[in-house]
């Protein structure tokens, strides 16, 4: 975990959290995660962040039943070398 002063208070942001997509679907993280937010609070923490990756539903499923909400939504377009020359504003 990283923790960042503000100056509303401390943040957290977990780095490396894996989760197994099946262990999300039978939700065996949901007794262990609960413990974290009561722990922070303890240390003053007002906010705690991670990182779910755009193809684990299952994973952005399971935080959101924690609490979690979106706050950041990334997007890319691939390219490939037969679109050589080609960019979006000539499209």
């Amino acid at each position: 975990m990283h923790l960042e002063t503000k100056p509303d208070g401390f943040h957290t942001f977990g780095y490396g959290i894996e989760v197994r997509q099946q262990l999300c679907r039978v939700r065996l993280w949901v007794g262990r995660l609960p413990r974290r937010p009561r722990r922070s609070r303890e240390m003053r923490v007002v906010s705690i962040g991670l990182t779910v990756f755009g193809p684990n539903k299952a994973a952005q499923s399971l935080y959101e039943h924690l609490g979690f909400e979106v706050t950041v939504l990334q997007m890319r377009e691939h390219l490939s070398t037969r679109q050589q020359g080609v960019t979006s504003a000539n499209r």
